[in-house]
C-alpha cells in the first residue's frame, strides 16, 4: 500500500501545491503600464 498511497498523494496534493506556487510567482511580478506616446512619423 505504501507505493500506491505515495502516488495518490503526489497526484492529488503535490501537483496542486506546485500549481499554486507557480501562480504565486506570476502574481509577485509588479506590472507597470506606461504610455510612451505615439511613434514619431518620419515624413
Amino acid at each position: 500500500m505504501g507505493k500506491k498511497a505515495r502516488e495518490t498523494v503526489r497526484k492529488k496534493f503535490l501537483l496542486t501545491r506546485y500549481q499554486e506556487q507557480y501562480l504565486d510567482l506570476f502574481n509577485s511580478f509588479e506590472t507597470i503600464y506606461r504610455f510612451r506616446g505615439l511613434p514619431k512619423e518620419n515624413a
